[in-house]
Parts: structure tokens; C-alpha cells; sequence
């Protein structure tokens, strides 16, 4: 998804400032240099954004296993009734 949100970032970037220059009733491209800056400040900030979203997706899980672990024996039952047929997908028979 790299160029995917690179090329998303830098359509945006880009747009925004054409857009803050079509209101304030100026040349589109008056400072050229803004387009540029934009485009790679909002082409960095939509990578981000992908990093994150699969850092915090792998946290999740994580942290979900972590609580399920911590209370299995406690909640086991529980667990089977909500999980249903996905139990064992979640609690593996452990060898």
C-alpha cells in the first residue's frame, strides 16, 4: 500500500493548497513551492497512517490474547458459548 498512499498523500497535499488558493482568489500555482511542500508532508502523513493502522491491527491482537490467556481457566466456558465454532481458532489444543 506504499504507493498507493504516496500517490493518495500527494493528490491531497496538492489539492488542499490549490483549494486555499482558489479561495482566497489567487493564481492556482502563485507559490509553486507550497504545492511541493504539501504534496510531501501530506504523502509522509498518509504512510503514517498505514504504519500505524498495522502496528495498532498487531497490538490488538496482542493484547486480546494477552486478556484471553489471563482468563481462560476463569472464563472458559463463557468463551466456548460466545466463540462458538471459532474456539478453537483462538485457543489451539496446546501440545
Amino acid at each position: 500500500m506504499g504507493a498507493g498512499a504516496t500517490l493518495v498523500g500527494m493528490a491531497w497535499g496538492t489539492t488542499t493548497i490549490i483549494y486555499c488558493n482558489a479561495m482566497r482568489r489567487v493564481a492556482f500555482f502563485k507559490r509553486p513551492w507550497e504545492h511541493v511542500l504539501a504534496a510531501g508532508i501530506f504523502a509522509w502523513g498518509c504512510n503514517k497512517v498505514v504504519q500505524y493502522e498495522g502496528w495498532a491491527e498487531q497490538r490488538v491482537y496482542e493484547e486480546t490474547m494477552r486478556r484471553i490467556e489471563a482468563n481462560q481457566g476463569v472464563l472458559d466456558d463463557e468463551y466456548r458459548r460466545t466463540l462458538g465454532m471459532y474456539y478453537d481458532k483462538w485457543f489451539p489444543e496446546k501440545s
